[in-house]
């Protein structure tokens, strides 16, 4: 009975595992086949018998040709979107780990209250802090420069929250033993803190990575040139009008944040566990 049971459940599991990595299947083997084919398939040409002929074995690469040759404004905007995300989770890390450390290791006045608002500003939905931002950002001159994304995404308070919670259950006595060394605060932190840290530092990266690797509505409300977009808003354009290379800038696009996820799966996922049973 055990052995039916495992056995189901390593048939749903594989079901649902399937399910998650057709779309994937669907863009990359896409992504492989012909300009002339894809406006076959996605457009009004052409009878419904020719376009049942997808050409499974089929492999070109005129789509990544085109896309790294000949289509210097994706290179661009791709560059463009690793220096507003890098930006981002450089600045928000900085930030987040002086203030979990304050939170947590130095206690203060109204510490509680201020920490409970930053919960709520994590909880509340970009849509209501929209019209605020935005003032503050014409105030500064910052609309329709980069920095009209990077700097309300570095003061964010995902990253304070998710290295508070770890940062409270590392033993007072480990930070005691430093300042009867005669490390300062900061050498306490650098040299103490953060290494403890490593795992939840390393998760708290990559999911701002991946979050702000896709965003799409902070672009279209605060940037109005194209060429300072991400790449996020560019691919939303290219199912109308540029189908034919749009699955091989979805395939290209999705390598960064996978190599990101692969390489620090181990630390991601000691930090998941950690943060689950704060």
């Amino acid at each position: 009975m055990k052995q039916l049971k495992k056995g189901m459940q390593g048939i749903l599991i594989l079901g649902i595992l399937l399910i998650m990595l057709l779309p994937i299947f669907y863009i990359v083997s896409h992504s492989l086949k012909p300009e002339k084919l894809i406006s076959l398939l996605y457009t009004k040409e052409g009878n419904a018998l020719e376009k049942l002929w997808i050409h499974p074995f089929s492999i070109h690469f005129e789509q990544y040709y085109r896309i790294l040759f000949r289509s210097p404004q994706y290179l661009y905007l791709f560059w463009n979107t690793v220096l507003i995300v890098g930006g981002i989770v450089v600045g928000q890390m900085s930030v987040a780990v002086l203030a979990a450390y304050g939170f947590s290791k130095h206690k203060f006045k109204g510490s509680e209250t201020l920490f409970f608002i930053y919960i709520v500003m994590m909880l509340m939905p970009f849509q209501v802090t929209l019209v605020p931002s935005f003032i503050v950002l014409k105030k500064l001159a910052l609309l329709d420069r980069i920095g009209s994304l990077i700097l309300p995404g570095i003061f964010s308070s995902f990253g304070v929250f998710f290295l508070k919670q770890f940062m409270e259950g590392i033993d007072e006595a480990f930070l005691e033993e430093g300042r009867l060394m005669g490390a300062g605060e900061l050498r306490i932190l650098l040299s103490l803190v953060i290494p403890m840290c490593k795992p939840i530092i390393v998760s708290a990266m990559i999911l701002i990575f991946i979050d702000y690797w896709s965003m799409v509505e902070q672009p279209v409300i605060f940037i109005s040139t194209p060429e300072k977009m991400p790449l996020s808003v560019y691919l939303s354009s290219l199912a109308s009008d540029n189908i034919h290379i749009g699955f091989a800038c979805s395939v290209l696009y999705m390598i960064l944040p996978i190599l990101c996820v692969l390489y620090g799966q181990e630390d991601l996922s000691d930090g998941l566990k950690i943060t689950s049973l704060k």
